[in-house]
Protein backbone atom coordinates (compact mmCIF):
# COMPACT_ATOMS: atom_id res chain seq x y z
CA UNK A 1 0.00 0.00 0.00
CA UNK A 2 2.70 2.45 1.06
CA UNK A 3 4.83 1.61 -1.98
CA UNK A 4 1.94 2.10 -4.40
CA UNK A 5 1.31 5.60 -3.05
CA UNK A 6 4.99 6.46 -3.34
CA UNK A 7 5.13 5.16 -6.90
CA UNK A 8 2.07 7.21 -7.84
CA UNK A 9 3.57 10.33 -6.21
CA UNK A 10 6.89 10.02 -8.07
CA UNK A 11 5.06 9.40 -11.34
CA UNK A 12 3.05 12.63 -10.89
CA UNK A 13 6.16 14.63 -9.98
CA UNK A 14 7.90 13.28 -13.08
CA UNK A 15 5.00 14.27 -15.32
CA UNK A 16 4.85 17.77 -13.84
CA UNK A 17 8.59 18.28 -14.25
CA UNK A 18 8.19 17.66 -17.97
CA UNK A 19 5.68 20.53 -18.12
CA UNK A 20 8.32 23.02 -17.01
CA UNK A 21 9.68 23.84 -20.40
CA UNK A 22 13.38 24.15 -21.05
CA UNK A 23 12.41 27.29 -22.98
CA UNK A 24 11.61 29.04 -19.71
CA UNK A 25 15.15 28.46 -18.51
CA UNK A 26 16.63 29.44 -21.87
CA UNK A 27 14.47 32.57 -21.88
CA UNK A 28 15.64 33.63 -18.44
CA UNK A 29 19.32 33.08 -19.26
CA UNK A 30 18.93 34.74 -22.67
CA UNK A 31 17.23 37.87 -21.39
CA UNK A 32 19.66 38.16 -18.49
CA UNK A 33 22.53 38.09 -20.98
CA UNK A 34 20.74 40.55 -23.26
CA UNK A 35 20.09 43.05 -20.48
CA UNK A 36 23.69 42.76 -19.28
CA UNK A 37 24.96 43.42 -22.82
CA UNK A 38 22.60 46.36 -23.27
CA UNK A 39 23.75 47.81 -19.94
CA UNK A 40 27.42 47.51 -20.93
CA UNK A 41 26.69 49.12 -24.31
CA UNK A 42 24.82 51.97 -22.60
CA UNK A 43 27.85 52.80 -20.48
CA UNK A 44 30.19 52.41 -23.45
CA UNK A 45 28.26 54.82 -25.68
CA UNK A 46 27.88 57.33 -22.83
CA UNK A 47 31.63 57.13 -22.23
CA UNK A 48 32.30 57.75 -25.93
CA UNK A 49 29.88 60.69 -25.93
CA UNK A 50 27.29 59.17 -28.29
CA UNK A 51 24.28 60.00 -26.14
CA UNK A 52 21.61 59.00 -28.67
CA UNK A 53 23.14 55.51 -28.92
CA UNK A 54 23.42 55.44 -25.14
CA UNK A 55 19.73 56.28 -24.83
CA UNK A 56 18.83 53.51 -27.28
CA UNK A 57 20.89 50.97 -25.35
CA UNK A 58 19.32 52.21 -22.11
CA UNK A 59 15.83 51.62 -23.48
CA UNK A 60 17.03 48.20 -24.61
CA UNK A 61 18.18 47.45 -21.06
CA UNK A 62 14.81 48.46 -19.64
CA UNK A 63 12.92 46.40 -22.24
CA UNK A 64 15.12 43.35 -21.65
CA UNK A 65 14.61 43.78 -17.90
CA UNK A 66 10.82 43.80 -18.27
CA UNK A 67 10.94 40.78 -20.57
CA UNK A 68 13.19 38.97 -18.10
CA UNK A 69 10.75 39.70 -15.29
CA UNK A 70 7.73 38.38 -17.21
CA UNK A 71 9.62 35.30 -18.43
CA UNK A 72 10.81 34.64 -14.88
CA UNK A 73 7.29 35.02 -13.47
CA UNK A 74 5.94 32.60 -16.08
CA UNK A 75 8.65 30.06 -15.30
CA UNK A 76 8.02 30.34 -11.56
CA UNK A 77 4.29 29.88 -12.17
CA UNK A 78 4.98 26.72 -14.20
CA UNK A 79 7.31 25.38 -11.52
CA UNK A 80 4.69 26.26 -8.91
CA UNK A 81 2.23 23.90 -10.62
CA UNK A 82 4.38 20.95 -9.57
Amino acid sequence: MEQDNLRKFYHEVGQNLEKVKLLDLVGIIGFAGLSALAYVMTNYWAYKGHYSSSLGSGLGTIYAGFRLKSTYKKAVKNIGKI
